[in-house]
């Protein structure tokens, strides 16, 4: 009976982030000389990206998306922890402002690829969609847009490599 009341107390001090209130604390500058007292809210916001896993640390990324009808590039860091998001200045070549882009974090890199770069619907929209592939090193914030020409040849190698790995993997089951 006591194991059934310390399980129901656990399963209720679990909330959603939703009922949970967001600390906001001052955005993070590469140079301290700008002082902003808070970051200002990420929400509303929607088409942006979130990273999947969190850092050692306990933090994920949330990057760009549409806000108030408008396309940003911004850069947040959710702590789990804590519960807090911090706006991140960063450097180098920043993605332009888009939606409905991807996003991963590998290591201490966020990859940000593609995305509509335009939201509004009255402009050309053959010129809305960036397929760049974009590199944020997350220790030094900066930017670094890869040259696609090298994503192809990459691309291309690592589908060689695990066209080969399977077909070695198939001849090693069946004994061929």
């Amino acid at each position: 009976m006591a194991l059934a009341r310390q399980h129901q107390r656990q399963r209720r001090s679990a909330y959603p982030w939703s009922i949970q209130c967001l600390l906001l604390p001052p955005p993070i500058f590469p140079t301290p000389s700008k002082a902003v007292p808070d970051s200002p809210s990420p929400f509303p916001r929607y088409g942006h990206t979130l990273s999947a896993t969190t850092t050692a640390s306990g933090e994920l990324y949330l990057f760009g998306g549409l806000v108030r009808e408008t396309a940003h590039n911004d850069l947040y860091i959710f702590s789990a922890h804590d519960l807090s998001a911090t706006l991140v200045e960063t450097c180098g070549e920043t993605p332009s402002p888009r939606v409905g882009h991807a996003s991963a974090f590998v290591s201490s890199v966020l990859i940000v690829w593609g995305g509509e770069t335009n939201a509004n619907p009255l402009f050309d929209r053959s010129e809305q969609h960036d397929d760049a592939l974009y590199l944020l090193n997350l220790v030094s914030r900066e930017w670094m847009r890869v040259v696609m020409r090298a994503v192809l040849y990459l691309l291309d190698a690592m589908v060689t490599l695990l066209l080969w790995s399977a077909s070695n993997f198939r001849l090693r089951r069946t004994g061929r």
